[in-house]
C-alpha cells in the first residue's frame, strides 16, 4: 500500500517553511498588474503574508504540543519497554497491553507525520526508536499479529524501516541497538 500523504509532506512543508518567497512574489505580481500605489493591493499583499506567517507560528505550535505529548507518553513505558528486549518465552497480557499502548502512540506519530505536522527528521528519528523494537523477536512477532488487523492508520513494518532509512526486509535482533539508546 502506498503512502498518500507522502508528496504533501515532501513539499507543503518546504513550501510553509520558506514563506519568504511569498513577499517578492506578491510584489512582482502587484507591480506587474500595474498596481502601483494602489493601497488596497497593498494592504491585500501584506495582508496574505501576515496570514501565512501567522499559519506557520500555529502550526509549529501543534507540532511543539504534540512533540512534547508524544515524548512524555514515551517516557512513561520506555523502562518497560526497554526490559522487554531480549526476553524469553511468551508475552503476557500486561506485555502485550503494554506493547499495543506503544504501537497506538507510534500510530499516532505516523498520523501526524503524514499529514506534514511532524518534521521528516522528527519522524527518522523516531522511527529508529521503533525499529529497534520491532527488530527484537517476540516484539516483533507481536507487531507482525498487529499490523494484519489494520489498526494503525496504515503503518507498517516497511513504513517504519523506510522512516529509520534502512532496508525493509533487514530484520535482524534489536537488542543491542536499544541497550545503545539507553546508555
Amino acid at each position: 500500500m502506498r503512502d498518500s500523504g507522502r508528496a504533501v509532506r515532501r513539499h507543503m512543508p518546504a513550501v510553509l517553511a520558506n514563506y519568504w518567497w511569498v513577499i517578492p512574489a506578491s510584489s512582482a505580481i502587484w507591480f506587474l498588474l500595474g498596481a502601483k500605489g494602489d493601497v488596497p493591493s497593498l494592504v491585500a499583499v501584506l495582508g496574505v503574508i501576515y496570514f501565512i506567517q501567522q499559519q506557520r507560528v500555529r502550526e509549529f505550535e501543534l507540532f511543539h504540543r504534540l512533540f512534547r505529548e508524544f515524548n512524555d507518553r514515551y517516557d512513561r513505558h520506555n523502562d518497560r519497554l526497554q526490559r522487554l528486549v531480549g526476553g524469553t518465552g511468551k508475552l503476557t497480557i500486561s506485555e502485550t497491553t503494554l506493547l499495543t499502548d506503544y504501537f497506538n502512540l507510534c500510530a499516532e506519530e505516523y498520523f501526524y507525520y503524514s499529514q506534514g505536522v511532524i518534521p521528516g527528521i522528527v519522524w527518522r528519528a523516531w522511527c529508529k526508536g521503533i525499529s529497534a523494537y520491532v527488530r527484537d523477536e517476540r516484539i516483533g512477532r507481536f507487531w507482525d499479529q498487529e499490523e494484519a488487523t489494520g489498526s494503525y492508520y496504515g503503518l507498517t513494518r516497511d513504513l517504519i524501516s523506510e522512516g529509520a532509512g534502512q532496508s525493509p526486509s533487514g530484520r535482524r535482533d534489536g537488542a543491542d541497538q536499544i541497550r545503545e539508546m539507553a546508555a
